[in-house]
């Protein structure tokens, strides 16, 4: 089935403008391990895995500010409570219609990250906060959102993909939908040996401007047209990666713009490694790439680009 998305202004995919959380206390989280398959546990000192994740982290930011991006960066509140502060993009997201939304997660170090006075850190950087949704007392109920890990928000035709875990509660995203005008389109991803599910959206799926990255083959097969259908609404191109391309982050990328509106899309070295020729001359038909090595980052926290960067649309960035 086809959904069609409601009438509404047009809208960038992308932003020029993002957030992101330095990984200070960075290491492998063993509350997240349960149902991240793509986490590793430390088998280095803690210390020295952080150094190499906060000079990952500091060439990238360097590489965002160099193409013309907007690169606010902030310190997590207490690093040692923390150690997966450097994915912001799964407490909270920032829309176009200036509505700052907080999101319940799963694990309480993660809930953890959570700033108690971040509108107004945020109007400090200049962004206009019209209204705040906070979904955070949800998680201790049980019921679980981590933001745009849980949700891979196609803008333009107001569509919200979701792979439903323990993670990503349909019930509370079809709530997050209502009250933001999106149709949420939940699917079933194929179980891992150890009978999980893929724990977010975002590793399965990207969506850009003009075409998106998907994994097919992860997604359940009575699900599978649903997806693609809608991922192709208006034309968008479909880049189809396979589960070791999926393993590899090929699946974790953003597109972002400059003040020129030039689009980029930022992958890591790992991702950009599993691609194959013709898969990367289709993204560069639509944009430039930006290549990071974060394979610290990746093997300890389970997590690539697309988790480490937080979007900041508002009024004024839209």
């Amino acid at each position: 089935m086809l959904f069609l998305p409601a009438m509404h202004a047009m809208l960038k995919q992308s932003s020029s403008r993002v957030l992101m959380i330095r990984p200070a206390g960075f290491k492998a989280n063993v509350e997240t391990m349960e149902d991240n398959y793509f986490q590793h546990p430390n088998d280095a000192e803690d210390m020295e895995i952080e150094s190499r994740a906060l000079q990952e982290f500091e060439q990238m930011t360097i590489q965002l500010k160099d193409i013309g991006v907007e690169v606010f960066i902030l310190d997590p509140l207490d690093p040692q409570r923390t150690p997966d502060a450097v994915f912001p993009n799964n407490w909270f997201s920032m829309h176009h219609n200036g509505t700052l939304c907080l999101y319940p997660m799963a694990n309480a170090s993660r809930r953890a990250e959570v700033r108690p006075n971040f509108k107004s850190e945020l109007e400090s950087m200049g962004l206009k906060v019209e209204q705040t949704i906070d979904l955070t007392a949800l998680g201790e109920t049980g019921a679980y959102l981590e933001g745009t890990g849980s949700l891979v928000l196609d803008h333009i035709n107001r569509f919200a993909f979701l792979a439903r875990s323990n993670r990503s509660d349909v019930a509370l995203a079809q709530k997050w939908c209502t009250m933001m005008n999106y149709q949420l389109i939940p699917f079933n991803t194929v179980l891992n040996p150890n009978g999980i599910a893929v724990y977010h959206t975002n590793v399965v799926m990207a969506i850009f401007s003009e075409c998106a990255i998907v994994c097919r083959d992860i997604i359940e097969p009575m699900d599978q047209s649903l997806v693609l259908s809608n991922l192709q609404f208006g034309g968008r191109k479909v880049i189809e990666i396979d589960m070791h391309q999926m393993s590899c982050f090929a699946g974790n990328m953003i597109e972002l713009q400059n003040q020129a509106q030039k689009r980029y899309f930022i992958m890591s070295q790992t991702a950009h490694r599993a691609l194959s020729e013709s898969q990367i001359t289709v993204l560069e038909n639509f944009g430039g790439l930006i290549i990071n090595n974060i394979q610290n980052i990746e093997r300890y926290g389970g997590g690539g680009v697309r988790c480490m960067i937080a979007e900041l649309f508002d009024d004024n960035n839209s």
